[in-house]
């Protein structure tokens, strides 16, 4: 049974860093684009038209946006066990 544990463990440490990686990816791109000037009455806002050729809406985006915010307020709080997961600290 303890071999199990350690399993559980290592994956839950995969978890973890897979976790962590996503919302930095996630941060970066909100940051890097959104935050510059493609937000809504930004310097260049994104439109539907803009982004056709995705299959997604300007609204689409604005809504990824908005929970990548939610996610890194969430992730404030539990950014510790992340990094204790990850073995950063």
């Amino acid at each position: 049974m303890a071999d199990n544990k350690v399993v559980f463990a290592q994956r839950g440490r995969e978890l973890a860093t897979a976790l962590a990686l996503q919302m930095n990816d996630l941060a970066a791109w909100r940051n890097t684009y959104w935050d510059r000037t493609y937000n809504a009455g930004g310097a260049d806002a994104i439109t539907d038209e803009n982004v056709v050729e995705t299959g997604v809406t300007a609204a689409d985006i604005t809504g990824l946006v908005t929970f990548a915010d939610a996610l890194d307020t969430f992730l404030v709080s539990t950014r510790p066990y992340l990094s204790n997961m990850r073995q950063d600290m």
